[in-house]
């Protein structure tokens, strides 16, 4: 049930991170975004998920929901600026392949 639980958790938060990302970004590449705003939109999505549920499960904000935002905080921060990483290095990889240069093998 605990997984099951996270794995839901993880897909709403994303679907928020995506929303989020969509509304501010516009018609801009991922990979063009500053890392400054994605991590806060990461943060931002990890902190609205956990006490909007607890809102519409108990009618209240308790103190778990405010930890578990403060978890979600920290996880859609570094989650989104992983994700910028990974975008960037894959655009390198692909300016690469387009000018027909070796690509060097990833570590």
């Amino acid at each position: 049930m605990g997984a099951t639980l996270y794995g839901v958790s993880g897909l709403v938060t994303g679907a928020i991170f995506a929303v989020l990302l969509g509304l501010s970004n516009g018609p801009r590449g991922f990979h063009e975004m500053t890392q400054a705003r994605l991590v806060a939109l990461g943060a931002a999505a990890g902190f609205l998920f956990p006490p909007s549920l607890d809102f519409l499960i108990s009618s209240g904000f308790t103190f778990p929901s405010l930890y578990s935002a403060g978890i979600g905080v920290l996880l859609g921060a570094t989650s989104a600026a992983a994700s910028l990483a990974l975008a960037r290095r894959a655009e390198k990889h692909y300016e690469s392949l387009q000018a027909n240069q070796e690509v060097p093998a990833l570590p």
